[in-house]
């Protein structure tokens, strides 16, 4: 979740026009995308050990 937020943080900076709104609005984006994703992994996970 971490990384993903990180990469939309640098991502955001990189652009041109950066903002630190932007950069923040990024950000949430790659966390959330990172934390839906982990929820993922982790059901599929648990659900081929059973």
């Amino acid at each position: 979740m971490f990384a993903a937020a990180f990469a939309g943080l640098l991502a955001a900076f990189i652009q041109a026009d950066a903002s630190l709104r932007g950069a923040i609005d990024w950000a949430a984006g790659g966390g959330i995308y990172g934390l839906f994703v982990g929820w993922v992994l982790a059901i599929v996970v648990f659900a081929s050990r059973h």
